[in-house]
């Protein structure tokens, strides 16, 4: 599908960064519908794609096929310092993000219904899941040039 000349690099961290910005708008809509879950779900969804957008930026010619967020961002400050230079370390956050996404997604990580978070998705939790997909998105805008 696409190699690894600087163009074709664009075109693809373009395609995924698309993608992240689509799903940063929802989150955003949802919060203020205050559709809590769906706006947790939808920033992970954009901090994941914005973090593989800039990997592939960076020569991985395909992002690995995970949803954590923690290795997606280890791999991805390990190939662009910029990235940690524009907004520090957000691994405890990012940690956060994969508990709302992970934890209440896959049943395999639930050991009773009584540990699905669905009472952890309040406004609160909403507009920090967003700010923090709107700080990654940004920061790799930032470094990843537009087509």
């Amino acid at each position: 599908m696409f190699g690894n000349d600087s163009n074709e690099r664009r075109q693809a961290a373009n395609g995924w960064l698309s993608r992240a910005k689509e799903f940063l708008d929802s989150a955003r809509s949802d919060l203020e519908e205050r559709r809590y879950t769906i706006s947790c779900f939808l920033s992970h969804q954009a901090i994941e794609l914005s973090l593989k957008g800039l990997l592939r930026w960076e020569g991985a010619e395909r992002p690995e096929p995970t949803h954590q967020l923690v290795t997606l961002w280890e791999d991805a400050i390990t190939k662009s310092s910029n990235l940690r230079n524009v907004v520090g370390d957000l691994r405890p956050q990012l940690d956060m993000m994969e508990k709302y996404y992970i934890g209440g997604r896959y049943e395999i990580f639930i050991t009773s219904m009584d540990d699905v978070p669905f009472d952890e998705y309040d406004e609160e939790t909403a507009q920090q899941s967003v700010a923090l997909a709107q700080i990654i998105y940004e920061a790799i805008r930032k470094i990843v040039p537009n087509l």
